[in-house]
């Protein structure tokens, strides 16, 4: 009926089917702040600082995801719970302040950093400077600081006190050792220049 048979023609994908594929998937990945290295599980064509800088901002928008859903969710769920729990009788201790009183916080899991030795350094160095302390390192990375001193002093047969009593003497022995040093007066000073 004049109608031949015939092959049919190879032609798709095409050469650009791989570059429409990282496309699609970069504007996928894009609406949730993820890089495209990361979502596509390939950091072809990234260098070693292009590829920190996408995980660092990935991880910053995880961590405003995280503070949003606290707010919007955790915090109000929590208020439901106590107002629930409130109704049984012994399970709340009486006395405690009032709820907005209350310091609590989320535990969240931490991220990893892709030098543990240049982390450990920086975190020694904001411990030693007061602008941090161990509960606010550990809950970056994480953990909760009160079990993982707990844990500690109990594999050193110390009790908690005296645990951090030597953390708190390790963490300042430079500083006591510069504070004993002898300073220089001022005709000292002086005389040197």
């Amino acid at each position: 009926d004049g109608w031949d048979i015939t092959q049919l023609k190879a032609e798709a994908p095409t050469d650009a089917h791989d570059s429409f594929c990282t496309a699609i998937m970069r504007e996928i990945a894009r609406c949730l702040d993820m890089p495209r290295s990361i979502a596509m599980g390939d950091s072809t064509g990234l260098n070693y600082s292009s590829g920190r800088l996408d995980h660092q901002t990935y991880f910053r928008a995880i961590e405003n995801d995280r503070f949003d859903f606290e707010v919007r969710c955790l915090d109000r769920l929590f208020a439901e719970w106590l107002n629930e729990a409130a109704l049984i009788p012994g399970l709340i201790p009486d006395g405690l302040p009032l709820v907005a009183d209350w310091d609590h916080e989320w535990q969240w899991d931490g991220f990893e950093h892709v030098d543990p030795a240049k982390e450990a350094a920086a975190d020694d160095t904001m411990l030693r400077s007061g602008m941090a302390d161990h509960y606010t390192l550990l809950a970056k990375k994480g953990y909760d600081a009160d079990a993982v001193h707990t844990r500690a002093a109990r594999g050193m047969g110390l009790t908690l006190e005296e645990y951090r009593a030597r953390l708190a003497d390790a963490m300042f022995a430079n500083v006591s050792k510069m504070a004993d040093a002898p300073t220089p007066n001022q005709e000292e000073v002086v005389d040197a220049a």
